[in-house]
């Protein structure tokens, strides 16, 4: 066990207390197959940029899935086959046969040599670790649940109002939001974020006003692919009191079709149920790509075209290419 605090090399068999800095090891790796301390410190590093991104916790556990070592096992099989071809050429097929069994039982054992915890294991992992592990405090961009219940500070007032709202984003869950604003995405896309559920509540009155004062205001919406999810958009546009008629209304998703047809989705899936999907399952860079292709971009469109030809464009990108320029080469890492 490699110690998180002070990188102390340790054998399992001298206790889960460090021999060199007294750090006490919150996850027993012997109980958690390929999960530790020092590896779920360094997930929380890569998840969240060295401290500079907001992440959850269901975040932190795609990340986590995404970390096969198929690189390794890549690795291992271009120099099994260099060392082959050397046998070969110094004529000892013999030696070949041996090398190439050697190095097969080796990938298998990669890829196979400890298995993967299952999302709730692995989130009730982390609660254990975030909650016992002396490290946690110094972990502060964890999202945990909605906390923007009142009006930010005075200080904080012109990033709510004064940004010039170009889009409204609105959300299937009200945590979602907590994510997008405290990684600054209201600011940096000039977006109103809220729920469907109208959370935070204070932003209520500024959306009434907005809909009504700009009549070209488009409303994107971007939600779990769930059946309730899917739903997001025609729940808020036919809420009573919205005057949501005439906007453009944009549904970025997710659906289940994009989890089955990208592969680093497709595999978080395996072992649940197929049309449940949480949208957090993306990562900080997905949304930013998402948002700057189909926020940033509309609004260029915007100054140029009509609602009409924004509408035809729309229909045809966002049926068959939302989020696949995006995502469909990346595999989490």
């Amino acid at each position: 066990m490699k110690c998180p605090k002070c990188e102390h090399e340790q054998k399992y068999k001298e206790g889960m207390t460090c021999l060199n800095c007294n750090y006490r090891f919150a996850i027993n790796p012997k109980e958690k197959g390929n999960l530790n301390d020092y590896k779920m410190k360094l997930r929380i590093e890569q998840v969240s940029q060295s401290g500079q991104v907001y992440f959850t916790p269901r975040q932190l556990y795609a990340l986590y899935r995404g970390k096969f070592k198929k690189n390794d096992a890549l690795a291992m099989l271009v120099f099994g086959a260099i060392v082959i071809s050397i046998f070969f050429a110094f004529g000892s097929p013999e030696g070949a046969i041996v090398a190439g069994i050697g190095f097969t039982i080796a990938i298998l054992y990669e890829n196979f040599k400890k298995s993967w915890l299952s999302e709730q294991d692995f989130l009730a992992t982390f609660n254990h670790w975030y909650t016992r592990s002396e490290l946690a405090k110094e972990v502060k961009q964890v999202v945990l649940q909605p906390e923007l219940t009142q009006l930010p500070p005075d200080n904080h007032e012109k990033d709510i109002y004064d940004y010039g709202v170009e889009a409204i984003i609105v959300t299937d869950q009200d945590v979602y939001v907590d994510l997008f604003v405290k990684n600054n995405y209201h600011t940096q896309y000039k977006a109103l974020i809220i729920s469907k559920h109208f959370y935070p509540a204070y932003l209520t009155p500024r959306l009434k006003q907005l809909l009504q004062e700009k009549p070209d205001l488009p409303l994107f919406f971007i939600h779990d692919a769930t059946l309730e999810g899917l739903q997001t958009m025609t729940q808020f546009r036919n809420h009573a009191g919205l005057a949501t008629e005439g906007h453009p209304c944009i549904d970025l998703g997710l659906t289940p079709a994009h989890f089955n047809q990208l592969k680093p989705l497709k595999k978080l899936l395996k072992g649940t149920d197929d049309n449940h999907a949480p949208l957090d399952y993306l990562q900080h860079h997905h949304f930013t790509s998402i948002f700057n292709k189909y926020v940033v971009e509309r609004a260029e469109q915007q100054a140029l075209l009509s609602e009409e030809e924004l509408s035809v464009i729309e229909a045809d990108d966002l049926s068959d290419r939302i989020l696949m320029i995006d995502l469909i080469a990346d595999d989490f890492g």
